[in-house]
């Protein structure tokens, strides 16, 4: 059926050539017939039955030559077909024979290669010579093996097209043998995947290297740093730096981000540059960046090492035709005395650097288990503080501000109490976790909102509220604490911000502003622990303050110290000649309530006058002593 099926396909070859061959043949038996009648001279003398024989003749061959020209035509038709995929495709493709010719090279070569199917069928193996120097060694040995084995293979190399521009090809090729199982040669099919490669290549610089400073990001620190830690442990010990800009955040804030990325670009250029061959650098996010510097066996090398790394950050940078100067702090642990954990040695340093920047800027600190007794502390009293401000746990107690010429009390200082875990945490520690973990601005809403509703409850009294020198990093400060006490239903001339002199360690004029901001809604600014920072009599005349509160240092120290008495004598001096208000902090004895009153300081607060106490106690006292009449409100 299928042969007939093949005939009624080439029905017209088949009726052609068994026409010319019955034609042959029938004209070769008349001539035949012919010869015959001049030899036997009578065509009844010849048997009658040999006239089927031509036609039969005929018609066989007639089937057979039709058979192998219909199969010829089926041939070259499919041969057709498959060049013609084979030239549209994309991929170039070829068949090579053994002994190095091409039979076949599809005309997608010319776009891969930059080279006409022609080169190829010149040159036998011809693909040889485009493969990249540094890919002939693989090349070749895939050939051997196509050329032994036959077994079909993938492989990934490199060819140099005809400008000379380097490629990626993904070659498949495979055998191609007879009925015997002998090797005729080989099919192959190559795709050029340079885009491919290239947006690998790019990805993969995203995962392994920061876009901004074009740095090793900390995923390739954690392998240098494993690769480092077995010569290590044979002894080639390394320092893990972790470094971290100083008030970075306020120069983003005044210049912007865009002026902050060139700053790292600058600054990663700079470390660079002094970084040694062997160290590592790392961006390792924001403003941070760490350093691993092998061969460093001590403390002192380790020390030096980053002196002079912040000494090369603080050279001055000219960005923008602007000149400016940026500091930072170092942290150091040490492989393998500290740890020989990636994870551990870079948490170590981190925790160092920490301890480094409470020392001021441009320190340097090392690692100690102490430092990682402290983080564990911290991280867990982050955690309980946490807790407490979402159940609304923390409190205000109130110290009473007392009028020393007759003891009445004039207002209050709000003064932040935790009680959890059945104790009382100091202000001192959960203060700084609070400014570190970044809670110290729900603390101040909290805790200010209760502060505000509270005033409302004592209309003779001012009460005072401490905000956090980190707070005044913050642009809309002003805005924030007015809507808070706003929305308390206070108004602000009953609240007195107090702040200390640390607000001036960023910036000196975004800090008046914001003072004179407060001024102009109606708060009172206090100066508080005055003598506990820089002490500048300045400060107190460019400033602008309403009140100086002297830290109770200097209230303590005025029976023994003749300086302290000295700088009291001259700031109550000051401020009765300028209109400031100044009140003694830390009255204890007696002794110490006499020397302020004789120095003409009106207001004073401590133990000997009040302990701070919970509003409801507060009630109390203010009952038992008095209220003193409504403070005058000051207008600007």
């Amino acid at each position: 059926m299928r042969y007939l099926h093949f005939i009624g396909r080439h029905r017209g070859i088949y009726l052609r050539y068994t026409f010319y061959a019955l034609l042959i043949v029938e004209s070769f038996f008349a001539l035949q017939m012919f010869l015959a009648l001049n030899v036997f001279h009578s065509i009844n003398e010849i048997d009658p039955r040999f006239a089927i024989v031509p036609t039969a003749l005929g018609l066989t061959v007639g089937l057979l030559l039709s058979t192998a020209i219909a199969l010829r035509k089926d041939l070259e038709l499919r041969n057709r077909l498959f060049r013609a995929v084979a030239d549209f495709a994309q991929e170039f493709t070829y068949f090579r024979r053994v002994d190095g010719r091409y039979e076949y090279v599809s005309p997608a070569c010319e776009t891969v290669t930059g080279h006409s199917p022609a080169a190829f069928y010149i040159q036998p193996n011809f693909m040889n010579q485009l493969i990249h120097p540094d890919d002939r060694k693989k090349w070749g040995e895939h050939v051997h093996r196509m050329n032994t084995d036959g077994h079909p293979e993938e492989i990934l190399v490199r060819i140099l097209n005809s400008v000379g521009e380097e490629r990626w090809i993904s070659h498949l090729c495979s055998d191609v043998r007879d009925d015997d199982g002998s090797l005729l040669g080989v099919r192959s099919t190559n795709l050029d995947v340079t885009q491919r490669i290239n947006y690998e290549r790019d990805l993969q610089r995203l995962a392994d290297y920061d876009p901004l400073t074009d740095l090793p990001n900390r995923r390739q620190l954690m392998r240098k740093i494993e690769a480092l830690v077995p010569d290590c442990r044979n002894g080639s010990p390394f320092a893990v730096m972790f470094l971290d800009l100083d008030s970075f955040k306020n120069l983003n804030d005044t210049h912007g981000h865009t002026f902050g990325d060139e700053v790292l670009r600058v600054l990663a250029g700079r470390m660079r540059q002094y970084c040694a061959d062997d160290a590592f650098l790392c961006r390792f996010g924001g403003d941070e960046f760490v350093i691993v510097v092998p061969g460093v066996d001590t403390p002192e090398v380790a020390s030096n090492y980053a002196k002079h790394l912040l000494d090369m950050i603080e050279q001055p940078f000219l960005i923008r035709a602007q000149r400016f100067f940026i500091s930072g702090s170092i942290g150091i642990s040490l492989c393998p005395d500290d740890s020989e954990s990636p994870d551990v040695l870079i948490r170590n340093a981190d925790v160092a650097m920490y301890r480094a920047k409470l020392d001021g800027r441009a320190s340097i600190g090392f690692f100690s288990r102490e430092l990682v007794d402290h983080a564990v502390d911290f991280l867990k009293l982050e955690t309980q503080l946490r807790d407490s401000l979402e159940a609304g746990a923390l409190q205000l107690h109130y110290q009473p501000r007392i009028r020393l010429a007759d003891g009445a009390v004039v207002g209050a200082e709000a003064l932040a109490r935790w009680f959890d875990n059945d104790e009382w945490i100091s202000p001192g520690r959960f203060i700084p976790v609070a400014e570190d973990s970044g809670l110290i601005d729900r603390l101040t809403e909290q805790l200010l909102g209760q502060a505000a509703r509270q005033a409302q409850r004592w209309p003779g009294l001012r009460i005072s509220f401490n905000l956090s020198g980190q707070q005044f990093r913050r642009p809309d400060l002003c805005v924030w604490i007015h809507g808070v006490v706003l929305a308390a239903g206070c108004m602000p001339e009953r609240i007195e911000l107090e702040v200390t002199e640390g607000i001036l360690l960023n910036s000196k004029q975004d800090a008046a502003d914001k003072l004179a901001e407060f001024r102009r809604l109606g708060y009172r600014i206090a100066l508080d622990d005055f003598g506990t920072g820089f002490s500048s009599l300045s400060y107190l005349r460019d400033m602008h303050f309403d009140i100086i509160k002297l830290d109770g240092s200097f209230v303590r120290g005025m029976a023994d110290n003749g300086k302290d008495m000295a700088v009291v004598r001259a700031v109550a001096s000051l401020c009765q000649e300028t209109g400031m208000e100044v009140v003694a902090e830390g009255i204890e004895t007696e002794e110490q309530l006499a020397t302020v009153r004789a120095l003409g300081i009106e207001e004073g607060q401590g133990y000997l006058l009040a302990r701070p106490m919970p509003a409801a106690e507060m009630d109390a006292f203010l009952e038992k002593t008095g209220m003193a009449a409504t403070p005058q409100i000051l207008s600007t």
